[in-house]
């Protein structure tokens, strides 16, 4: 009777651990808004980008989240941006037209940003 019981927690055990891998592939997968679609989120057609400055937009948890920056080059030595910017490539890839997209809250960029004025 105990070995039963044994036999049925390593079952469950097992059933509940391929549950967990089926349940996090089942998560939405975050994409990068195009430009049509970045109109429709920020309200308005994004700026040109001046010389020597770059855009990224912070998308936090939800997709109404979202915020444009426009940073100048100089960040790129700021280490907190290049682990956002890591992520963002571990997430998203590469291959991508527009702003970088970075997996933050709006306002944890903007704290990253300000700490590096």
């Amino acid at each position: 009777m105990v070995g039963n019981k044994k036999m049925s927690l390593m079952r469950l055990k097992r059933f509940v651990v391929k549950l967990r891998w089926c349940m996090k592939l089942l998560q939405p997968i975050r994409t990068i808004p195009n430009n049509e679609e970045l109109v429709q989120i920020l309200g308005k057609k994004p700026a040109l980008v001046p010389k020597g400055h770059f855009a990224v937009l912070a998308v936090g948890n939800g997709d109404d989240e979202v915020k444009r920056f426009v940073v100048e080059l100089r960040f790129l030595r700021n280490p907190a941006l290049l682990n956002l910017l890591k992520e963002a490539a571990e997430e998203y890839g590469f291959q991508h037209d527009g702003a970088l997209v970075v997996p933050c809250k709006p306002q944890e960029l903007e704290k990253i940003l300000q700490d590096n004025s």
